[in-house]
């Protein structure tokens, strides 16, 4: 079975016929338009990849693995999320930073499981894959906080937007 990723808005779409034959490209354009709207939370993104049955979502905005709720949601569901700490604005050399350290991505996808995977700016660096609660655990350390608090704070917010949206059911699983 193909591993699927879904990659954010800011990428080119692949070609017709994909990398390799074991991996599958979808762009969040092209899989739900809905979710390219602004208002759109990033960790509600997050869920519904999940829930649609992606292996990862690839974004160029790093800063999204060190909010609360998006942790949280990371922690909770099967999702790996692929991201660079230095971005460019290009979107074909982003694909191509991507196609490149492919083979290290799958490999960790198919050791550790779910994961935040940072990849070099360049081709000979390494990814850094990290486990969301570890990075849930160091962001409630940077904000001087027990780990249980953002969690729970964490918690209280996404499961109060879901209720907002009629749509905590939907994501049960994944909200304990």
């Amino acid at each position: 079975m193909a591993t699927r990723f879904l990659l954010d808005d800011a990428f080119v779409p692949p070609a017709p016929g994909g990398v390799d034959p074991l991996v599958s490209f979808t762009t969040l354009r092209a899989h739900d338009p809905a979710l390219v709207d602004p208002s759109v939370p990033d960790w509600y993104t997050y869920l519904r990849a999940a829930e649609d049955g992606f292996d990862a979502l690839v974004v160029r905005d790093w800063h999204q693995v060190e909010q609360a709720e998006e942790l949280w949601c990371l922690s909770r569901s099967p999702l790996s999320i692929v991201t660079w700490r230095h971005a460019t604005d290009d979107p074909l050399q982003s694909w191509d930073r991507l196609v490149a350290h492919l083979p290290e991505v799958m490999a960790i996808l198919a050791g550790s499981g779910p994961s935040v995977i940072v990849l070099p700016s360049s081709p000979r660096g390494r990814a850094q894959p990290s486990r969301a609660t570890d990075l849930l655990g160091q962001l409630a350390r940077d904000l001087g906080r027990m780990g249980q608090e953002v969690r729970g704070m964490a918690r209280r917010t996404v499961t109060t937007e879901l209720a907002a949206l009629g749509e905590r059911g939907r994501f049960a699983p994944y909200l304990g």
